[in-house]
């Protein structure tokens, strides 16, 4: 779970686009319209208003509208089955894990 002060990320150009996630745990959005912001970002005051009341899961959109904006997630059955070992053999191997522990020491929760 991130815990992040979302109105304040979200205030400042450039950004992605966010939306926010059910609190269940789930990934699922919480708000009726997130499949517009697919294509265009919320305002800020958008997302202030989502995030006024304490929320702190966020769920950030992928793709054009959040500068191409890519995410590798690799938990539950990828990480039992050791994808995450393989794909960090294979960063090491093409040169890149010096990038990939940055990302991690940043990232990793």
């Amino acid at each position: 779970m991130i815990d992040v002060r979302v109105a304040e990320f979200g205030a400042h150009e450039p950004r992605p686009s966010v939306v926010p996630p059910r609190e269940d745990g789930s990934k699922r959005p919480d708000v009726d319209s997130s499949k517009e912001f697919r294509s265009r970002r919320p305002s800020g005051a958008q997302i202030g208003s989502w995030y006024g009341n304490g929320r702190t899961r966020l769920g950030v959109v992928c793709g054009v509208v959040s500068g191409e904006l890519e995410v590798i997630d690799l938990e539950g059955r990828a990480d039992a089955e050791g994808i995450h070992d393989r794909y960090r053999e294979l960063a090491e191997a093409a040169g890149l894990g010096d990038v990939l522990s940055r990302i991690r020491q940043i990232w990793a929760t």
